[in-house]
C-alpha cells in the first residue's frame, strides 16, 4: 500500500465518513484518499436527527420519521404538527454501515481503522506529513476532523450535555409518530434540563436527558435525571436497556484556529472540520445536515479546485441571533422553558423549522423574532453593548 495520497482525512466520525462517502460517489474523478480512524470498530453509539427540509441531504439514511413533536413545561404542553418537514433520525449503525459500503465501492479510497494520528500534521516541502504508530503518511491535502483541544470551561457560551438509553418495555407506552422534543417538567430552578424521547416503536424508544449549562458537565452528572425520566415514562415498571449514548456539545463556541500556525494560509490544502469547527448550529447543537452540506461542497472543491474547504460561517444575522439567544439562556435560565414553548407555539412551524435548519428566509427570521418576548433580548443586547471590547469581537469572529 502506498503511503502517499492526494487527500488524508483524519477521523472517521460523521464528518470524516460523510466527506469520504461524497468523494467515493465521484467515481474515477475522485482523489486518492486515505481515512485514518483511531477506533477499531463501529457501534451504534450515536443518533443523528434533523428536520427533512427541501435543502436536506442524505435523507434516505433516515430509518425513522415523525410528523409531530411535543414541547412541555410544568404548566403547559404543546403538540406541533411538522408533517411538512418531518423529524428524522439516522441511527449510528445505519450511518456507519452505509458509509463504509459506499467508500468500499471506490478503489481510490482506503480506510485504516485502529490507526491514531500522533500529534499535529507537519509540513515537509510540498507535502503534509501525518504520523501514525506504524508509519508516516504524506498527502497533498489534509482534512482534520479532530477537535483542537478538549472541551473546557469558558470555551463556549453554553455546553449541551446529554445522556440517554434506548429502552424496551413489554407494554405499548410510546406514542406513534410523535417525538418529545423538550420536556422541562423536572428542570430545577436556575437550570435548563429537559427530557427528549424518540419512540422507535410502541414499546422501544431512546430516552435522553439534556442540560444547557455554562458549566462544563460530565454526562454521568445527569444520570439521576435520566433514571427519574425513565421511571416516569415506564410508570415504575420493568424495562430493558439496549444501549447507551452520551456526549458534550459546544453552543456558541469560542472560535478555534483553522490554521496550524500564523504563517499557514486558511482555506488552502489543510482545513479543520466537524462539530468543533463549525459543523454544529450554535443555538441547537444539530450537526448532521450541516456536515452533509459541507461534505458535498468540500468534495466538489477537491475535484474542481484541487483543495478542500472548511465549513461555511453563518451569515451575520443568524450568528447574531444565535449569540443573543444563547446569552439570554445563560443569563436568565429560568426563562428557557417558556422561551421554547413560545417559539414553537407562537411562530409558524415552517418558519421555525427553516430557521433551525439553516435555510430561513428574511420573513422566517422576522416570524421567529416576533414570537419571542423582547425584554430579555433587549437586556442581553444592552449587556453586549456595555462590553464592546470583548463581546462584539467574539461575536463577529464566530
Amino acid at each position: 500500500m502506498s503511503n502517499d495520497y492526494d487527500l488524508v482525512i483524519i477521523g472517521g466520525g460523521c464528518a470524516g465518513l460523510s466527506l469520504a462517502s461524497r468523494i467515493s460517489e465521484l467515481g474515477n474523478s475522485s482523489p486518492r484518499t486515505l481515512v485514518l480512524d483511531s477506533r477499531s470498530n463501529y457501534s451504534n453509539d450515536r443518533t443523528w436527527c434533523f428536520w427533512n427540509l427541501p435543502s436536506s441531504q442524505a435523507s434516505h439514511l433516515a430509518r425513522y420519521q415523525w410528523s409531530k413533536f411535543r414541547v412541555a413545561t410544568e404548566h403547559q404542553e404543546i403538540i406541533v404538527n411538522c408533517s411538512d418537514y418531518a423529524y428524522c433520525a439516522v441511527p449510528g449503525d445505519d450511518f456507519y454501515r452505509h458509509s463504509l459500503t459506499t467508500i468500499g465501492k471506490n478503489p481510490q479510497l482506503t480506510i485504516q481503522s485502529g490507526c491514531p494520528v500522533l500529534g499535529s500534521v507537519q509540513r515537509a516541502g510540498d507535502r503534509w506529513e501525518i504520523e501514525t504508530p506504524e508509519t508516516i503518511f504524506t498527502a497533498n491535502n489534509v482534512v482534520d476532523t479532530r477537535p483542537v483541544k478538549a472541551p473546557q470551561v469558558g470555551g463556549a457560551i453554553l455546553w449541551q450535555t446529554f445522556i440517554g438509553a434506548e429502552i424496551e418495555v413489554d407494554a405499548e407506552l410510546f406514542a406513534a409518530g410523535q417525538v418529545t422534543l423538550m420536556d422541562f417538567e423536572q428542570s430545577p430552578l436556575g437550570r435548563i434540563v429537559f427530557t427528549y424521547v424518540l419512540p422507535f416503536t410502541a414499546n422501544r424508544a431512546l430516552v435522553e436527558v439534556t442540560e444547557f449549562s455554562p458549566t462544563l458537565l460530565q454526562p454521568s452528572q445527569l444520570q439521576d435525571f435520566l433514571t427519574l425520566a425513565i421511571k416516569d415514562i415506564t410508570q415504575g415498571g420493568e424495562y430493558r436497556c439496549l444501549r447507551n449514548e452520551s456526549g458534550v456539545l459546544p453552543m456558541g463556541q469560542t472560535p478555534l484556529p483553522q490554521s496550524l500556525s500564523p504563517g499557514h494560509a486558511v482555506g488552502s490544502s489543510f482545513v479543520r472540520a466537524g462539530v468543533a469547527h463549525g459543523g454544529a448550529r450554535p443555538c441547537t447543537g444539530y450537526a448532521f445536515q450541516r456536515i452533509q452540506c459541507w461534505a458535498t461542497q468540500c468534495a466538489v472543491s477537491l475535484v474542481e479546485k484541487g483543495y478542500p474547504v472548511a465549513h461555511r460561517k453563518d451569515g451575520y444575522a443568524i450568528a447574531f441571533l444565535d449569540h443573543l439567544f444563547l446569552r439570554v439562556l445563560k443569563d436568565e435560565p429560568n426563562l428557557g422553558p417558556n422561551l421554547f414553548t413560545q417559539l414553537f407555539g407562537s411562530a409558524p412551524t415552517p418558519s421555525v423549522l427553516r430557521f433551525l435548519g439553516d435555510c430561513a428566509t428574511p420573513a422566517d427570521i422576522l416570524q421567529v423574532i416576533s414570537a419571542l418576548p423582547p425584554s430579555p433580548f433587549i437586556r442581553a443586547l444592552l449587556d453586549l453593548c456595555r462590553r464592546p471590547g470583548v463581546a462584539w469581537r467574539e461575536l463577529l469572529a464566530s
